[in-house]
């Protein structure tokens, strides 16, 4: 059975639906010969900075933020964990999805502060 991340605005998912990394590299691999791959990585991208921001919404813990600055936030944090990606599928896989999934979410939680703005808004 393969680890289920928490990803971001996704319902959790039957832990046989889960990722694991032969898999994950098989299918990285198929969609880089497709050529289609920059194709999901814009989808990707989009989808996951949907499901962030609505997280980030969610949790409250930017309440004070304007919308500009969370979706540029979203927008942000999507990309870094699209980033993760190939770099750990290009080291082998050799962390677990499980410990990839809390690598994402340590650097999230503990990098987002408070009070904090971009002068976005």
């Amino acid at each position: 059975m393969g680890y289920v991340p928490s990803v971001p605005g996704l319902s959790p998912l039957k832990p046989k639906e889960g990722l694991n990394g032969p898999l994950a590299r098989r299918s990285f691999i198929a969609l880089a010969d497709s050529g289609r791959l920059n194709e999901f990585f814009d989808l990707a991208q989009g989808y996951f900075a949907r499901g962030i921001e609505r997280r980030l919404t969610e949790s409250k813990r930017l309440s004070r933020l304007p919308q500009r600055e969370l979706g540029a936030r979203a927008s942000a944090l999507a990309g870094s964990v699209l980033s993760l990606l190939p770099w750990w599928l290009d080291r082998g896989a050799k962390e677990s999805p499980r410990a990839m999934d809390e690598l994402f979410h340590r650097m999230v939680w503990n990098g987002l502060q408070l009070g904090t703005t971009l002068g976005l808004g």
